[in-house]
């Protein structure tokens, strides 16, 4: 049962993933992409609805064998950072390129994407704060390229990359660090409510949920 503010999910054909981190890594997306732990702290502090994930800065991850790479993907996470060098969000390694959504060292919002020569990102012009917790989220279409970020259901960037994601193998999906090189931080700080969809969510459809999660009515 979904604790009030939780997403329940839309359908395993395009929620592929779906972490409600109350106690565990478990996928309630239908498609039995259950996380595997390490260093996690869960609990009602690091919740933002029920349970949450608490993430240490240094070691602490959640690993999955899910393979987003070069699709279309809509990413959403409550997260709240602590400390300084808040980190890697989400990230997806497939040697040498990877893609990530990261929180960088000036603690703005990004999402990158890395071919093994270059890469290219699009940054938020808002800086988050320690101790609060902010819904993130990045919708990519590999269609065009297209990446926009989201803070708060709002639109906080938005930019055509430059760089395709690569199609080689993947060392899998993983949240809190990076999954193969060390390129950025690892998370510091509270992750709740994971969700990741194989469809580029609307500027409006993230908006509603937004609302619903804060306890207000809306239809996604």
């Amino acid at each position: 049962m979904a604790t009030l503010g939780e997403l329940i999910s839309e359908g395993s054909a395009t929620t592929k993933l779906l972490l409600h981190l109350n106690g565990d890594a478990t996928d309630s997306s239908g498609n039995g992409n259950n996380g595997t732990s390490s260093n996690i702290t869960y609990s009602l502090a690091n919740g933002r609805f029920g349970q949450g994930a608490g993430f240490n800065g240094t070691n602490s991850y959640i690993s999955t064998g899910l393979d987003l790479k070069n699709i279309t993907k809509t990413i959403i996470a409550w997260v709240k950072p602590t400390g300084t060098a808040f980190g890697v969000i989400v990230n997806q390694w497939y040697a040498p390129a990877s893609w990530e959504f990261f929180l960088d060292a000036s603690n703005h919002l990004s999402y990158a994407s890395y071919n093994g020569s270059s890469v290219s990102s699009v940054t938020s012009t808002i800086v988050l704060s320690t101790g609060v917790w902010y819904m993130v989220a990045v919708s990519y279409n590999a269609s065009n390229n297209l990446a926009n970020i989201y803070i708060n259901g709002a639109i906080a960037g938005s930019a055509t990359l430059s760089v395709e994601e690569s199609t080689s193998a993947s060392n899998g999906m993983w949240l809190g660090r990076e999954n193969g090189s060390t390129v950025y931080s690892p998370f510091n700080g509270s992750i709740d409510e994971v969700i990741i969809s194989n469809t580029a969510w609307s500027a409006t459809k993230i908006a509603k949920y937004y609302a619903m999660a804060k306890g207000r009515w809306a239809t996604i």
